[in-house]
């Protein structure tokens, strides 16, 4: 989808991005050709420092490396498979940019918490101008509009993860992050999941599958949609942004207009901030 078809401005010096997954090539390519100032990021950023430097996360780059692989005497066209290189968790290039990121579901959450949380919500200069921005932290634009981050989602894959290796209970918003939010007025929401009220519109066709299937559905029954429910109604908010569903879609619900981004290389991963 070109959101430039829905008839609105765009501030073509601020980008939204999608979840990234901890893929840096299109980032930083984003980056270095559009030469934004500021770069808001949605969640499922791919914080994990403790897999730096390994191949536990896909680093998206090979090698062909002859002693990677032996091949059998009858076929030795296979030597030389592709080894993947390591992943590289400091491998962002923001160059002058500044790049502040809610966390997603898949993030190491027990890491950033330590750095801080919606009791403590400040913005943390987790690399050179790479910010983590807690649930509840808040960032001026230079134009005066307020951004309130509320990153966080249930992962419904927890059951294939380690708890507290990769998969961490601080991903939700919890009560306590609610009764941390900031008494100020919010102009935009930046988040991983989405509130409630925007299901109908994010899946509005009738033979949608999603409308039926448990693994959707699922998604919704998230306690922290409902948490962004009373955000949404709370704050009243012009703009919103979240990824979580890697789909692309652009909707209003009274008077927020809402952007679902999709997951970074699919078509609709980034937009332009509406001015």
């Amino acid at each position: 989808m070109n959101f430039r078809q829905i008839g609105i401005e765009f501030d073509r010096d601020v980008i939204i991005i999608g979840d990234t997954h901890a893929t840096w090539g299109k980032l930083n390519s984003i980056i270095s050709t559009k030469k934004p100032s500021i770069v808001l990021q949605v969640g499922d950023f791919g914080w994990w420092p403790k897999f730096h430097n390994t191949t536990h996360i896909s680093s998206g780059k090979y090698k062909n490396d002859p002693n990677f692989y032996s091949p059998p005497p009858d076929k030795p066209w296979l030597s030389g498979v592709r080894r993947e290189l390591p992943w590289d968790q400091y491998g962002i290039k923001p160059g002058n940019t500044k790049i502040y990121f809610c966390p997603g579901n898949h993030e190491d959450w027990e890491d950033l918490e330590l750095k801080a949380t919606s009791d403590n919500p400040i913005q943390v200069e987790v690399m050179p101008s790479v910010f983590y921005m807690p649930k509840c932290s808040t960032l001026k634009l230079p134009d005066g509009r307020t951004i309130l981050f509320m990153g966080g989602a249930h992962s419904i894959d927890k059951e294939y993860r380690q708890y507290r290796y990769d998969w961490f209970p601080e991903e939700t918003i919890k009560q306590k992050d609610i009764y941390n939010l900031p008494d100020v007025d919010i102009d935009i929401v930046i988040s991983h999941t989405s509130p409630q009220e925007f299901k109908r519109d994010l899946f509005k066709a009738s033979g949608d599958y999603r409308q039926r299937d448990p693994y959707w559905l699922e998604k919704f029954n998230d306690p922290s949609c409902h948490a962004l429910s009373y955000v949404l109604r709370r704050y009243k908010p012009s703009l919103w942004f979240f990824g979580h569903y890697h789909l692309v879609k652009t909707s209003m619900w009274l008077k927020t207009r809402w952007f679902a981004l999709n997951k970074v290389s699919d078509t609709g991963w980034w937009t332009y901030l509406p001015k």
